[in-house]
């Protein structure tokens, strides 16, 4: 049995959130599962704004993540990074901890609403100051109906959504979404965890799974209170 297959790993390509405490950073990230050895280390893709270069070989890190029957967080240590094109590759040890922290993942709700989009740029502190993110979705808003394009969803929970797309996206690309749930107007900025072909039609071709980055407690519990709705 290979380490990705053991119960409670992340799987590739998984949207992760990503925790790094050295003596010279600490660093908050929404992530990607790029590759998993035999050996059970762990490679993740970061994303641009994420500032690779203040990571230190030896600096624990640990990450939150789910499957499909509980949320888990593991704990591991920085091993190696390395440059890739645009996106630097994040090396980290076989994990020394592996937790369950909840039951079960967030229910999803398969639902297709209109939505508008965009690409934009995370800056390095996006995830780190709350009203800096704030500031950067109020500006989104404005801009999104006037640059962004068209979309759907396809599925939602309180941890990200599938969509259907008039083109195709790239892993790792960050994209603003607009739409919405009920009386709930959903605006989060999230990570490309996976883009591929959809079965929606000659005018949204394309799919893609995206992670929300840095959504607080409370617009997830707005989300989940719409999800869990009978």
């Amino acid at each position: 049995m290979t380490a990705s297959s053991q119960r409670g790993y992340p799987k590739l390509k998984q949207g992760v959130r990503l925790s790094v405490e050295g003596a010279s950073t600490q660093l908050r990230a929404t992530t990607t599962v790029h590759e998993i050895g035999d050996d059970g280390a762990i490679i993740l893709r970061l994303p641009p704004h994420v500032e690779s270069s203040k990571l230190v070989p030896g600096d624990r890190a640990a990450l939150e993540y789910f499957r499909e029957d509980a949320a888990y967080q593991l704990t591991s240590e920085i091993d190696a990074i390395e440059p890739a094109d645009a996106f630097a590759l994040l090396h980290l040890r076989r994990p020394s901890r592996i937790k369950k922290v909840q039951k079960r993942r967030f229910p999803r709700l398969r639902v297709q609403l209109p939505m508008h989009w965009m690409r934009i740029e995370l800056g390095a502190q996006f995830e780190q100051d709350a009203a800096l993110r704030q500031r950067h979705l109020d500006v989104w808003a404005k801009q999104v109906h006037k640059q962004g394009e068209s979309g759907r969803s396809e599925a939602i929970s309180g941890s990200g959504m599938r969509l259907a797309l008039g083109e195709h996206l790239r892993e790792g690309e960050a994209i603003y979404v607009e739409l919405e749930l009920g009386e709930l107007r959903l605006r989060q900025a999230g990570l490309v965890t996976w883009a591929g072909r959809s079965e929606a039609g000659t005018d949204l071709a394309f799919a893609a799974g995206l992670e929300f980055v840095s959504i607080t407690d409370s617009e997830r519990d707005d989300i989940l209170a719409l999800v869990d709705r009978p």
